[in-house]
């Protein structure tokens, strides 16, 4: 989905704002860039300071994308167990990369309440945008298993992903957000 930003000239880079980026971004990274705009902090009154999960997208704006994770991987996921709505999943776990996008979706309301479903979907972004045609599974020994095999390590290794390296202290999960 488009993320469109309008910054005042001194935030921007030399050459002004690039007219577009193709980077992936995530609602996660509107909170450090309004910070960043502020020279804030994200702490409380009391000085207890939160970890934020995304990133400042000043970097990626002021170098035309050059200073910005060009693998970043977005973590997907939703857990609102018996508070689903008829035929919408309740639970799913997943990740987005700047081409593939997986999703493990673990239960759905099928009109009452929220069931185990067990069913994955994996789209190649750069072949299929919009995302018609579900890769998984692939067959097993391919390029494009391993691939989905790696989506899922990714996954799970991103759900419970806190801060970002330098920036953060390590997360007691070990897993920084990329």
């Amino acid at each position: 989905m488009p993320f469109i930003v309008r910054l005042p000239q001194s935030f921007l880079g030399p050459e002004g704002a690039p007219p577009e980026l193709g980077n992936l971004v995530a609602n996660v990274d509107i909170a450090p860039t309004i910070l960043s705009l502020a020279d804030a902090q994200p702490c409380n009154g009391a000085g207890a300071c939160r970890v934020l999960d995304g990133r400042s997208l000043l970097p990626a704006i002021q170098s035309d994308g050059a200073d910005w994770p060009p693998d970043r991987a977005i973590p997907l996921e939703l857990d609102t167990p018996n508070k689903g709505a008829p035929d919408l999943p309740c639970a799913y776990q997943g990740v987005q990369t700047p081409d593939q996008v997986l999703v493990v979706y673990h239960s759905v309301d099928l009109g009452n309440g929220c069931v185990r479903h067990d069913e994955i979907e994996n789209y190649d972004l750069s072949s299929d945008p919009d995302e018609l045609e579900n890769l998984f599974p692939a067959p097993p020994g391919t390029a494009e298993a391993r691939l989905q095999h790696s989506l899922r390590v990714e996954a799970a290794d991103l759900s419970d992903c806190s801060g970002i390296p330098g920036r953060d202290p390590k997360p007691p999960s070990g897993h920084y957000c990329r």
